[in-house]
């Protein structure tokens, strides 16, 4: 328990700063007060509605709204991994096909980042588990074109 009249010696100094932190607050009572430790000095804080307040306020952010997807190949993305540095004979590159839903990915090794190749395995994907209604790709656009031209009896939005 703090006396009184130290309550009100702490408050004004408190107050004067600004609602400041424990070393500030320690170092304007130490100018005037001695004997003042640490200890109280954050019991004093830790008891300031206007401090508690403060540190509980959520800190703002970039607010990132998850894509969510209702049903089985709603929502499908394709990329291209670069094998250059570590490759595997012939194949240079590996194309990851994830549907977003249920996470399942299809892997399938490439000689070449051409369109042609990518559209032909992204083709034989959609031969098996059928086109999505969205497919993402962040490796340019040109070898999703190709397969959705190739599947042209589903409708593809291309994102």
């Amino acid at each position: 328990m703090l006396p009184m009249k130290n309550c009100t010696v702490y408050y004004m100094k408190h107050n004067r700063i600004g609602h400041g932190g424990r070393t500030r607050m320690l170092k304007e009572l130490q100018v005037k007060y001695k004997n003042i430790s640490y200890e109280v000095v954050t019991l004093y804080l830790n008891l300031c509605k206007k401090c508690q307040m403060k540190h509980s306020a959520a800190k703002k952010g970039i607010v990132v709204k998850p894509m969510v997807s209702s049903e089985l190949n709603s929502r499908c993305q394709v990329d291209l991994i670069d094998l250059q540095s570590n490759r595997n004979g012939e194949y240079k590159f590996i194309m990851v096909y994830q549907d977003h839903l249920t996470k399942f990915v299809q892997l399938r090794p490439l000689k070449s980042k051409r369109a042609e190749e990518v559209a032909h395995h992204v083709l034989s994907i959609f031969l098996t588990f059928g086109a999505p209604a969205i497919l993402q790709s962040d490796n340019g656009i040109n070898a999703v074109v190709k397969a959705r031209d190739s599947c042209a009896i589903q409708s593809v939005i291309i994102v």
